[in-house]
């Protein structure tokens, strides 16, 4: 999923897609986000650990940050 949207993400940064388009793409990652979910968890799902959860977030942040917005 992450080169997925890496993938796409350079239209979306550059401007070349409009409003739809880019809701559009956001909705692609959730339904193949939960498609992962169902296919590998829906037999013994695993509790969400909000640790690891929301380190997950800060690094992906931080990673599209230095990468695609040129910050730190």
């Amino acid at each position: 999923m992450l080169l997925y949207a890496e993938e796409k993400w350079y239209a979306v940064s550059e401007g070349l897609l409009t409003d739809a388009e880019i809701h559009n793409l956001t909705l692609e990652l959730k339904r193949r986000k939960q498609k992962a979910v169902n296919l590998y968890l829906s037999s013994s799902p695993l509790p969400d650990n909000k640790k690891y959860l929301t380190t997950a977030e800060t690094k992906t942040e931080k990673y599209f940050k230095q990468n695609y917005l040129g910050g730190n």
